[in-house]
């Protein structure tokens, strides 16, 4: 936001901070007064913020990204992150190793 790129942010409104809630969909929905405006003004963000459990929004139904940033991606399981990885043409998995141990570890 500080750079001037709009984006829109999925998921509920109480778990986002106050600065930001201009940009969730709930809000953005509320500037919307037919169907098709709200297609429109969803497809026109090209940054979406989401959990990987948020990716079924029908702001991002259809819709094919250039990047997706998991952050956390060592806490995420395979099933719960595939589709959101599937939306975007690349992908980039941020973890902290400082943090956290991975949920799931090979013994490779």
């Amino acid at each position: 936001q500080k750079e001037g790129q709009d984006f829109l942010r999925l998921g509920r409104k109480e778990r986002v901070r106050a600065e930001l809630l201009s940009n969730t969909s709930e809000e953005v929905a509320r500037r919307c007064s037919t169907p098709t405006m709200l297609s429109d003004c969803y497809n026109s963000y090209l940054v979406v913020g989401s959990t990987c459990l948020g990716v079924d929004h029908a702001a991002i139904v259809n819709r094919q990204f250039d990047w997706c940033v998991l952050d956390e991606a060592s806490q995420a399981l395979l099933p719960s992150v595939l589709s959101s990885l599937l939306l975007a043409k690349r992908f980039i998995l941020v973890g902290d190793p400082a943090q956290l141990p991975p949920t799931v570890q090979s013994a490779d």
